[in-house]
């Protein structure tokens, strides 16, 4: 329940946004989050991904626009791990992004291991998509910028394990909630809120006379062939 009223939440686990569009399918969410995760690779495969990622998003807001629908894209930037921070022992924030985005960039910060992330890439690639999103016509997005939060956060990995890129709860997670609450607030009305469930109910009755339609006109066709 939130908000007196029911409301479903649903998380995939899609790391290189390859499903997005079967997602949408199955659950047609009025609001998406989405986010690649710390899983690299080069530019051209992921503008080739992102760009399948667009084409299956733009069809949900078309979709949405068609039923009156309020629904929401928003874009969480990715976020690379500290190197070093187990042996830097950083144990308060670092509120310097310079300093930070030097770390982050010097591959000597690296070993044969942990280089292999590309997390100096990362900041590049966020980038990268936003302008991709960007130079879309009639696309509508709000950019969550995790990065931006969590450049500054060295000291809150789970480094006694060696892990420089996760982080201990409570910490980072609970900020993404708060602004996630903000940009809701921001960009939904009391009136959105209120026709939402009435909405999507007739978007479930439209789609249910759909398909009892197809498979009707599916079963005459079959008919007619035997």
């Amino acid at each position: 329940m939130a908000c007196r009223q029911k409301t479903r939440i649903v998380f995939r686990n899609d790391p290189y946004l390859r499903h997005v569009g079967d997602s949408i399918h199955q659950d047609f969410p009025q609001i998406i989050v989405l986010n690649r995760g710390a899983h690299f690779v080069d530019d051209a495969e992921l503008v080739e991904g992102m760009q399948l990622s667009i084409l299956a998003i733009q069809a949900w807001q078309a979709k949405c626009k068609q039923l009156e629908l309020p629904c929401l894209l928003i874009w969480r930037t990715s976020v690379p791990g500290h190197p070093q921070c187990a042996a830097l022992n950083f144990t308060t924030p670092i509120n310097d992004r310079d300093v930070m985005e030097s770390l982050i960039s010097d591959r000597r910060n690296y070993d044969n291991h942990t280089i292999n992330y590309h997390w100096y890439d990362f900041q590049r690639q966020n980038r990268l998509v936003l302008s991709l999103l960007d130079k879309v016509d009639n696309f509508k997005y709000t950019a969550l910028d995790g990065y931006a939060i969590n450049v500054l956060r060295p000291d809150d990995h789970r480094s006694h394990t060696g892990d420089c890129l996760h982080n201990c709860y409570p910490g980072k997670m609970d900020i993404y909630n708060q602004w996630l609450l903000h940009i809701l607030k921001r960009e939904r009305t009391g009136w959105d809120i209120k026709r939402m469930p009435e909405l999507f109910d007739r978007y479930v009755h439209k789609t249910s006379l759909s398909n009892r339609n197809l498979n009707g006109n599916t079963t005459q066709a079959s008919a007619r062939s035997t």
